[in-house]
């Protein structure tokens, strides 16, 4: 699921016996054989993102690293080479969309890392670049659609510091602007407008649980509400040929299940689909002749795909054992992305019922048979509630007789997840000699709306119960090393990995903390008063007016509880958990005269997207954690 602006990044009973991860991927491999890769290797692992057909389909846009940075790159399916497209050398693209002639495409970016991006105008055939929007770091602007005659863009323009969000309309000729719909101090997103270009669908953010969709006439401006329920998320709209919109939501259930509007009729009605799982997203080429399904297992997301709007599914001829992580789909050619478990992604194009690999994630000197294992279970917390848990570990793990040092690995949001997929950093850790354990607490998505909202009120509560448990659990298999347990999270996760630190401060050897929230009063205030209600509903109280909670909650006011080092990393333009949470941290520290280390990026936001920045961080706090194993 992808969150929304406040989203903050960075099973049964366990009967499974652990050996059965041996026989997945078949290994005749011994610890003396395992080399140790360098950072650089696993940072040419990672996937591409925001890829797009060409109108000619004769190849694909894309985002990738480029051994410092995100930049733009083509694909040629006839020539089967690859281009840089963009060569942006301080300042990560984020994201991009082609125009319908192919002759340009606009693309964000902001400086610094600091979320806040400007939009531009790339001439692919010149490569001439012009700014179209100017934030002056304040405002951030969104894609959302270019207009078939090539004359517009829509987006969305945060306005007053963020406060809210208007969707907007630009003349990319003339570059005047004029306000489609106005925000009234509420978070709009553009969301997506017909083929016709008769209707825009946007939404409004109230809370990650709830998000309102409702319908623009673009001709008469006239706005009717498809869906507008509290507690009810609505996402991931597409405007269909019979004049219906399909939709993600949680009316009336615990999960994600899809609804179609009518724009005749204005009835809801459910959607009935070939499986009823837990959805995710979905996607249904412009022409109608293929649909994709995103649903979630226990533990992890699950791909089908189908004919037209999800009648026969489509089983494709991929080797063995490779699973399907995405695809997408433009006028019946594909691009379908798989991989065996555990291993980067692999690219191939679907195209007259023939399937071919064109691109590789693997870019590195790393061999298949060194990447992680993976295994998920399920945990039982201290209130008998089951937490699902990913495990990576190194591929000789039921080789040997050897116990292996573990790292938890804390995910962000609250309103996120760990999927046991690949993971460049996570492969890193690994490969330098640990076990990563990544739980998914309570108040993480992918296990219903019910479970989602398990933190709400209880932040510092349950949900770091759940990694105790996790941890005590972790102890007793005969590949841990029990005596040696160390702590990373970041944004969320770093409030996780202060909270626990504070609470129990004896369970992990050493703890890294990245950009974590340590203080609620001041971290409330540093955001816009439109997520206010978001905020407050997580917390279930006010900061500002309830102080002894606010003592109670924040780590902050326990630092003296801390008995193992520490590390902190901080991006500079970081607007999601401001330095201030950072600075107030190494205050506190100072004063108790604890052991700490801070390192403060100062081009980097929230969440690093440069390699040298990328390395810096993770390689310290490998060389952090193994300075302090015990043995």
């Amino acid at each position: 699921m992808q969150l929304r602006f406040p989203a903050l990044f960075f099973i049964i009973f366990f009967t499974l016996h652990l050996v059965s991860c041996q026989t997945k991927k078949e290994q005749k491999i011994t610890s003396e054989q395992l080399p140790s890769y360098e950072f650089e290797e696993f940072y040419k692992t990672i996937k591409i993102e925001n890829f797009d057909f060409s109108e000619d389909q004769k190849g694909i846009y894309f985002l990738k690293q480029d051994g410092n940075i995100r930049n733009i790159f083509f694909y040629n399916f006839l020539t089967k080479k690859e281009e840089q497209i963009s060569f942006e050398k301080k300042e990560a693209i984020e994201s991009f969309k082609i125009s319908p002639n192919g002759e340009f495409l606009i693309f964000s970016q902001s400086i610094g890392g600091s979320e806040l991006p400007d939009l531009f105008y790339f001439n692919l055939k010149t490569k001439k670049i012009s700014k179209i929007t100017d934030g002056q770091q304040k405002e951030k602007n969104s894609l959302c659609r270019i207009s078939k005659d090539n004359s517009s863009l829509y987006f969305t323009q945060t306005k007053s510091k963020r406060t809210y969000s208007d969707i907007k309309k630009i003349n990319l000729k003339t570059k005047k602007i004029e306000t489609i719909v106005e925000g009234k101090k509420q978070l709009l997103y553009c969301e997506n407008i017909s083929k016709d270009e008769k209707y825009l669908i946007f939404s409004t953010f109230i809370e990650n649980n709830e998000q309102h969709l409702s319908l623009l006439n673009l001709k008469e401006r006239k706005i009717s509400v498809i869906l507008e329920e509290k507690g009810v998320q609505n996402q991931n709209p597409y405007f269909l040929k019979n004049n219906k919109v399909y939709f993600l939501s949680t009316k009336d259930s615990d999960i994600k299940r899809m609804w179609s509007y009518d724009l005749e009729t204005k009835k809801l009605a459910l959607v009935p689909l070939p499986l009823s799982n837990n959805l995710s997203s979905f996607h249904i080429d412009k022409e109608e002749k293929f649909s994709v399904l995103v649903y979630r297992s226990e533990f992890s997301s699950n791909i089908k795909i189908y004919k037209n709007i999800f009648e026969e599914e489509v089983l494709l001829p991929l080797p063995p054992k490779y699973k399907i992580l995405n695809a997408g789909f433009k006028n019946s050619i594909g691009l379908v992305m798989a991989a065996p478990e555990g291993h980067p992604t692999e690219y191939f194009l679907w195209k007259d019922q023939k399937l071919e690999k064109f691109y590789d994630a693997n870019n590195s000197k790393i061999k298949p048979e060194h990447f992680p294992l993976t295994q998920s279970l399920f945990v039982k917390s201290f209130d008998g509630l089951k937490i699902p848990v990913n495990l990576y570990l190194p591929p000789d793990t039921f080789l040997q007789k050897k116990k292996y040092p573990a790292i938890f690995w804390i995910h962000g949001g609250p309103e996120s997840h760990d999927e046991p997929i690949y993971s460049s950093t996570l492969s890193f850790f690994v490969n330098q000699g640990f076990v990563v354990i990544a739980p998914n607490v309570r108040g993480s998505t992918g296990s219903g709306k019910n479970y989602q909202m398990l933190d709400n009120g209880d932040w510092g509560g349950g949900h770091i119960k759940d990694i105790v448990e996790v941890a005590s659990y972790s102890k007793t298999l005969d590949f841990i090393d029990a005596k040696n347990l160390f702590l990373i999270g970041g944004s969320f996760g770093g409030f996780s990995v202060m909270s626990l630190i504070t609470q129990f401060p004896t369970i992990f050897n050493a703890a890294v903390n990245i950009f974590g929230i340590v203080e609620m009063s001041s971290f409330i205030k540093s955001w816009p008063e439109s997520t206010r209600y978001y905020w407050l509903s997580e917390l279930g109280f006010d900061p500002e007016k309830d102080l002894e909670k606010n003592k109670k909650v924040s780590p902050l006011f326990h630092v003296q509880n801390i008995q193992i080092p520490l590390q902190i990393y901080q991006g500079a333009n970081d607007i999601r958990v401001p330095k201030e949470q950072s600075d107030l941290l190494v205050a506190k520290l100072k004063e108790h005269k604890k052991q700490f280390e801070y390192f403060l990026y100062e081009d980097e936001g929230h969440g690093f997207t440069k390699f040298k920045n990328l390395k810096d961080v993770f390689t310290k706090s490998i060389n952090f954690f193994k300075f302090h194993m015990k043995k």
